[in-house]
């Protein structure tokens, strides 16, 4: 059984990994990572994968474990893409985490602020 979408669609065009490996100019062993989930493919990558395999690049990260993190703080869920030039594969896990701590934050400060004094003039 594949072990992510990229097999699958590797697979699905008739290419050995070393074949793939060679049209995005990396190594076999990196391309079998990235297939494992196992290392961050940089977008130039991903986009250069998508063009050889003739699909989008969210066809490609379709049904990954990680979202995507917006270098503006906003977060995308598959193929929405916030406008931004830069961003980075982080496990989902650990974006709920820290989510969900921001969050947690917020209120603090929420609760703080009320509590402030009232100024009067």
């Amino acid at each position: 059984m594949p072990n992510s979408k990229l097999t699958s669609l590797r697979l699905q065009k008739g290419f050995s990994q070393q074949e793939l490996a060679a049209l995005i100019f990396v190594e076999q062993s990196t391309l079998s990572k990235y297939e494992k989930n196992q290392r961050t493919m940089p977008p130039e990558k991903l986009h250069r994968l998508a063009e050889v395999l003739n699909v989008k690049p969210a066809d490609i990260a379709e049904g990954n474990q990680c979202n995507s993190y917006v270098e503006n703080g906003s977060t995308v869920n598959g193929t929405d893409v916030v406008h931004a030039q830069h961003y980075y594969q982080v496990p989902k896990e650990l974006l709920d985490t820290i989510l969900s701590q921001q969050q947690a934050l917020t209120e603090a400060l929420k609760l703080m602020v009320e509590r402030l004094p009232k100024n009067e003039k």
